[in-house]
């Protein structure tokens, strides 16, 4: 599905998986001024076999504008070169921490990148909840990878180049890259100020098999960690 309209769709209420033999993305964005929203949504880049294991496309494509995953959305099975859930400028995750339920309301799993950025690949992140407390998060990535044997690819969850990456209440579950930053490698290049933030983030059995950081690696000129846990990173 092509968007190229100055406006802020918002996709909702629904389940959206590729069925075709079509490899561009199942959503491309590509106005300057574009917000393309997600809320209470599952995109799925399987084909119709539901019991397969690995996913066969990128989900979303945006060129420009901004992205912005809402609570309830489920971002699944996702493949492809870079980012392979969502390649983009800027990308924002709203997550939310279930009271009643007890469960994060943004899930984004099983995604593979061949080269960098498992699930996500942009210039800058934000990542935030709206629970402070601890174990409480908004936000889980589970089971992504970056890269290949043959070909090392960096940051197993997210790939960043730009010069903010803030992430708040999320949790990475067995992630890994054959590069750097088996979650997230923060590549920033450029002369201005720049920072990777985390806080109140959880990282478990992750990875990083070629490179710096079982975890994070960061080329920003800070990055502060504050209430956040490192279990198993290798």
């Amino acid at each position: 599905i092509g968007l190229g309209i100055p406006a802020e769709p918002l996709f909702r209420s629904a389940s959206y998986r590729t069925n075709s033999e079509n490899p561009n993305p199942l959503f491309n964005v590509n106005t300057s001024d574009a917000i393309f929203q997600l809320k209470d949504i599952t995109l799925d880049g399987r084909r119709n076999d539901k019991t397969a294991t690995e996913g066969v496309y990128k989900l979303i494509t945006s060129t420009a504008g901004e992205i912005i995953v809402n609570s309830g959305t489920t971002l699944q099975y996702a493949k492809a070169e870079n980012g392979a859930a969502i390649t983009g400028v800027k990308v924002t995750i709203n997550g939310r921490y279930d009271t009643e339920k007890k469960e994060p309301t943004v899930k984004i799993t099983n995604c593979t990148a061949t080269g960098s950025g498992g699930a996500i690949s942009t210039q800058n992140l934000t990542i935030t909840n709206t629970s402070s407390k601890a174990g409480e998060y908004g936000t889980v990535f589970t089971n992504c990878t970056s890269g290949t044997e043959t070909e090392p690819g960096s940051g197993g969850v997210i790939y960043a180049t730009g010069t903010a990456v803030s992430m708040a209440g999320a949790s990475f579950t067995g992630c890994s890259s054959t590069g750097e930053g088996g979650v997230l490698f923060h590549n920033y290049t450029g002369t201005e100020s720049a920072a990777t933030a985390i806080t109140n983030c959880a990282f478990n059995d992750s990875e990083a098999t070629g490179g710096a950081g079982g975890a994070v690696s960061s080329k920003a000129g800070t990055l502060p960690v504050e209430g956040s846990s490192f279990d198993t990173v290798k």
